[in-house]
């Protein structure tokens, strides 16, 4: 990795592996490909007890590699690194997921962004898909909808200057240590899905800007953990999608939430029709489960 300079903030990159090794070593070759010289990359195994960590250390000798003894999901398995990264006095932590590939600049086009950019806690890539096509570049709260503009949907020019969004997903986000310091670290409440947002939520609340550098890009490819798990991921996007918006009101809030089980409902009978009973079943479950949370935080505004 080239040096940028006699000083640069310190970034610690967090990629989460759970049976997936080849998939990660792929994400983490791109990693050790980043012109980025105050770049560490650490490894989590988030108890995949197949002899990933092992394989993924013969491969990888000089990145480290944190072991869990079970699956702590996102929330928990990347809450290891975090933690990892604010003890070894990282200035930023790269959360990331492990079926990604980086530009060869992309950490120093973060970087440089963050340390620019007006109070910004969390900095973003634009993640294409393998064909080039946009898969995220962050999403905006709207004031008459209950749900936030995705901008990979829109027909925003990316080609121009960074941009404020309200939310990124945790696939790739940059994160400034006095964020970690300030909000804590993901909520394991969400164990999969809408921990990002919940955790973009409250870095706005605390004072923090969000942006997406255009420069910066990483690609996405298919989840293929997510597709192997169907019922359980159907289930834990439904039940965290109702916490979240549970939690984190907007002005039509009442009328979100109608919309949001009629969507579900829609969708899990859809499924049904499909063959698909378990997958149905378990959206029907999250749902359930989603409004039967008990919140410590309900009715905080994002």
């Amino acid at each position: 990795m080239a040096a940028t300079g006699a000083w640069a903030p310190s970034v610690v990159a967090c990629v989460l592996n759970y049976k997936l090794p080849d998939v990660t070593a792929q994400c983490v070759a791109s990693l050790l490909a980043s012109d980025y010289g105050h770049l560490h990359i650490v490894i989590i195994d988030n108890g995949s007890r197949d002899g990933s960590a092992e394989a993924l250390r013969a491969r990888f000798p000089q990145v480290a590699i944190l072991e869990s003894d079970r699956n702590l999901f996102f929330a928990g398995g990347m809450n290891l690194g975090l933690r990892h990264a604010l003890a070894i006095g990282a200035d930023y932590a790269l959360a990331m997921n492990n079926d990604t590939l980086v530009a060869p600049d992309m950490v120093r086009r973060l970087v440089e962004a963050a340390e620019t950019l007006s109070q910004a806690g969390i900095v973003a890539p634009v993640i294409r898909r393998p064909d080039g096509r946009l898969w995220a570049a962050g999403s905006r709260e709207r004031r008459l909808w209950p749900f936030p503009q995705d901008i990979a949907r829109s027909k925003m020019d990316l080609s121009g200057q960074p941009f404020r969004v309200d939310y990124v997903t945790g696939c790739g986000m940059l994160i400034r240590r006095d964020v970690l310091e300030a909000i804590g670290l993901f909520d394991e409440d969400y164990a999969m899905y809408y921990e990002d947002a919940d955790f973009c939520a409250r870095a706005r609340r605390a004072g923090y800007t969000i942006w997406v550098e255009p420069s910066a890009e990483m690609i996405h490819l298919v989840s293929a953990s997510a597709k192997r798990q169907a019922p359980q991921s159907a289930y834990a996007h439904t039940r965290y999608r109702v916490r979240f918006y549970r939690e984190h009101r907007h002005p039509l809030w009442r009328a979100g939430l109608g919309l949001l089980a009629l969507q579900e409902g829609a969708r899990a009978v859809k499924e049904g029709l499909a063959g698909q009973s378990e997958v149905a079943l378990a959206r029907l479950r999250g749902l359930r489960d989603g409004f039967g949370d008990d919140l410590a935080r309900e009715g905080t505004e994002g």
